[in-house]
């Protein structure tokens, strides 16, 4: 009998802080977890054979009513009868199980579902056979998803590690934690970096460099305030992508410069990290750096130029976080910064449309409570 106790994890979202679109060529990127911006879940075992999933604030394409479905323990337990192969990515014979189970839902509500119900099976097999089923809720408040902060892997790391805490409270290891969010997260992207859920999982920053060896490095960042302002303009990743891929092909030693500057940024930043020498005076002009190389690469947009002038005005640094086109920006926060200042830029900010706030970087990846 599958005896699971109550408790609840939570995971952060993560921002780019060095390395957009350069990582695709060989850069070290710095990536670093986003301190208040979490994704909740909570386990709970129930009285009845049902597997319960409710991803209370997403709206479900089918009936755009919360998407919350529930399904019998005897019907999961015929689709999974011998299928295996769930680390380090889920086989072909998983993803069939998982289509079938779903196979009467929304494209968009699959997408959103199919990361539960892969871990659930994945960590708690024996709730297949149990006489007692489970309510897996997940809030995300106002985490915005789609806009490069890292919401799916938030998603895919809070359930795993709530799930593995429930069926072993006293001990949890992260690693273990890490692993499955990632094979989650390859339902939903294919090829992911892991980054994204690395970050979710330990928190703090992670150093990744891809290449022959892929490399990621944990990192332990100072205190990081910093002004996450959301554009709400959508932007195609792949898109942006190919437009570098485009310059670079035209101009590659012109290009490879706009990178090699960046991989300088990032080995500055870690060696004032290292050297515990990081100050705001150090970051502004790294960033401001970083965002100039991000726009000869042409992937900034008119909002987000309108974010950095804005910014620079009230004498603050900005750089765009992620693919760009739109998206979410960070503005450097300096521990000097008159309150009055920043409430004058968020003001400015909120009447163009934009959303903000204000948080802090490098802190905690997941956490439990019962």
């Amino acid at each position: 009998m599958v005896q699971l106790q109550a408790t609840t994890a939570s995971a952060p979202g993560k921002v780019i802080l060095f390395g957009e679109h350069a990582v695709v060529y060989g850069t070290t990127a710095i990536a670093a977890s986003v301190s208040s911006l979490r994704v909740s879940t909570r386990i709970s075992s129930t009285s009845t054979p049902d597997v319960r999933v409710a991803l209370n604030n997403l709206t479900s394409a089918k009936d755009g009513k919360p998407l919350v479905r529930s399904w019998p323990l005897a019907t999961l337990a015929a689709a999974f009868r011998d299928v295996a192969g769930f680390l380090p990515r889920p086989s072909p014979a998983v993803v069939a199980a998982l289509e079938a189970t779903l196979a009467n839902e929304h494209p968009k509500d699959v997408n959103a579902l199919r990361p539960a119900l892969f871990l659930l099976v994945a960590i708690v097999p024996g709730i297949l056979v149990s006489l007692h089923g489970v309510d897996i809720d997940v809030v995300s408040g106002a985490f915005p998803v789609g806009a490069g902060l890292g919401s799916s892997a938030a998603f895919c790391t809070s359930v795993a590690a709530a799930l593995l805490k429930a069926i072993q409270p006293h001990s949890v290891d992260l690693d273990v934690v890490n692993s499955h969010a990632f094979a989650a997260e390859v339902l939903l992207h294919d090829n992911p970096s892991g980054v994204d859920n690395s970050v979710a999982t330990y928190g703090g920053a992670i150093v990744f460099k891809r290449g022959p060896q892929t490399t990621m490095t944990k990192l332990t960042l100072p205190p990081l305030r910093i002004l996450l302002t959301n554009t709400h303009v959508p932007r195609e990743t792949k898109v942006l992508v190919g437009g570098v891929r485009v310059l670079y092909d035209a101009d590659p030693v012109g290009v490879q410069a706009r990178f090699d500057a960046i991989e300088a940024l990032a080995t500055e930043f870690q060696n004032h990290v290292a050297a515990h020498t990081l100050t705001d005076a150090a970051l502004a002009p790294m960033m401001a750096t970083n965002q100039a190389a991000l726009e000869a690469l042409q992937v900034s947009h008119a909002s987000i130029q309108a974010i950095c002038a804005a910014s620079a005005a009230h004498g603050l640094t900005t750089k765009l976080t992620g693919a760009g086109g739109g998206g979410c920006t960070i503005t450097l926060i300096p521990e000097t910064c008159p309150a009055a200042t920043l409430e004058s830029l968020i003001a400015n900010l909120q009447v163009l449309g934009y959303s903000c706030l204000e948080t802090a970087l490098g802190g905690a990846g997941v956490q439990w409570t019962e």
